[in-house]
């Protein structure tokens, strides 16, 4: 599979933070916008249409134009929901070319012939016209800078399955001197350390600690 990340112009509604980084580096939860559908896609490439001052300062690829792409609205989160995601992966490689989802009117998903996706990257042109759209049946727009901390701590429940080999902090001899409310709401990835007398409070949602913490 491949896929291109796009911005349209509410890309401008998440300024400032959108103006060194296009809306999918937008960390939303543990895992940015892009490492969400990285990780539930697997894409071979991954393209994205960036202003001209951001040449060079993102990775992009120009795809196989023997194949497909996926274009993917760079505000488009992914529903965290494991049978959404099921359903979801179920539904794209049924999806025709020119076929795609909206929400509430706004293209978030299509799919593009790999020769036009590779013509229309080149010049910096987001498909505008043939397109058959329908509404989407999961996941949301991001439409504020706000959103991203309101939806942080749903964002970070959703996010802990597209992370392997996390474990939780049930073993309480694991750290001595370390009090941890909801040790089962503690996740860890590899070779963490957390130093005696550190209280961690799980109680209001899930804490995370990334490897090497």
């Amino acid at each position: 599979m491949q896929i291109c990340f796009f911005q349209d112009k509410g890309a401008v509604s998440l300024m400032p933070l959108t103006i060194t980084r296009p809306p999918e580096l937008l960390r939303a939860g543990i895992l940015t916008i892009a490492e969400k559908w990285e990780r539930i896609l697997a894409p071979e490439t991954v393209s994205r249409i960036l202003p001209e001052y951001m040449d060079g300062v993102y990775p992009t690829d120009i795809p196989n134009e023997a194949r497909p792409v996926i274009w993917i609205n760079g505000r488009y989160l992914p529903s965290g929901d494991t049978s959404e995601l099921d359903f979801l992966k179920g539904m794209l490689p049924d999806l025709k070319e020119d076929e795609g989802w909206t929400i509430s009117g706004t293209p978030v998903l299509f799919k593009v012939s790999g020769k036009r996706s590779a013509d229309l990257i080149r010049s910096r042109t987001v498909p505008a016209t043939g397109l058959k759209l329908k509404e989407a049946k999961s996941g949301r727009l991001l439409e504020q800078s706000w959103q991203i901390f309101a939806f942080n701590a749903e964002e970070i429940e959703a996010d802990l399955s597209l992370i392997p080999g996390l474990r939780s902090a049930t073993d309480t001899g694991e750290f001595p001197g370390v009090y941890i409310d909801k040790p089962q709401h503690v996740f860890l990835g590899s070779d963490v350390k957390i130093e005696p007398g550190t209280v961690i409070n799980a109680s209001g949602g899930p804490v995370y600690f990334g490897d090497n913490a």
